[in-house]
């Protein structure tokens, strides 16, 4: 990531400066959002668990986006996607935003014809 945005490679300790972190963080989140046709839910799993593994997890029907991630297999990764998308809302209750809720946040997942290689239509609400 850091090379794709031309910064040097970060050493340990440079991860641990939220300038470098943050700035390391959001490049990926966009890498893996342009990856998964900017949908926010597949994104936030992929940030976690990788985008070549969300993809092998799409559905093969499109599914609601809430139970597409009560079936994510990594326990890890499914608690991570529902604390982001949860925390998302009361961030812009707390920030004096616009509160986007869950099912506006959350499109429904697409088999992987539709969702990742020829979905025409792209959807980006904030995340």
């Amino acid at each position: 990531t850091a090379r794709q945005i031309k910064l040097r490679r970060p050493t340990p300790s440079d991860l641990l400066s939220p300038e470098t972190n943050i700035r390391l963080g959001t490049a990926y989140l966009r890498e893996v959002l342009g990856q998964l046709n900017e949908h926010p839910v597949l994104a936030t799993a992929a940030y976690n668990a990788g985008p070549h593994r969300v993809k092998r997890w799409l559905p093969q029907r499109t599914l609601p986006a809430d139970l597409w991630v009560e079936n994510i297999p990594f326990r890890e990764t499914r608690h991570y996607t529902e604390r982001v998308l949860t925390y998302a809302v009361i961030y812009d209750l707390r920030m004096g935003n616009e509160v986007i809720g869950l099912d506006q946040r959350m499109p429904p997942v697409q088999p992987p014809a539709t969702s990742v290689a020829e979905a025409p239509e792209r959807h980006n609400p904030s995340l």
